[in-house]
């Protein structure tokens, strides 16, 4: 992340204005997240954060952990699930009632 946002701590302030968890307050629509478990990229306590903070808001939110999975989906296993999760909450929030 230090060639696309800059090196950490010393861009502590620009990792924070493009963290979800920071705009908490302007978020209002319902959000799935699919996180690995090994991501070396987002943390997975990162997204437990924002479940949580989703939760305490009162908005729609599903949070689904990968087991042995980082960043980048790679087990078709998981690929089939993810879509199944997607497909399940587009139905669930973009469906007309």
């Amino acid at each position: 992340l230090d060639s696309l946002i800059g090196p950490y701590p010393q861009a502590k302030k620009r990792y924070e204005e493009l963290s979800p968890i920071h705009h908490i307050d302007k978020m209002n629509t319902p959000l799935l997240l699919l996180q690995g478990n090994q991501d070396s990229v987002v943390d997975p306590s990162q997204s437990e954060l924002l479940y949580k903070a989703l939760l305490k808001k009162g908005i729609p939110v599903i949070y689904r952990l990968f087991d042995n999975e980082g960043h980048g989906f790679r087990m078709a296993t998981t690929l089939q699930s993810c879509l199944e999760e997607e497909y399940s909450f587009y139905k669930q929030f973009l469906s007309s009632k």
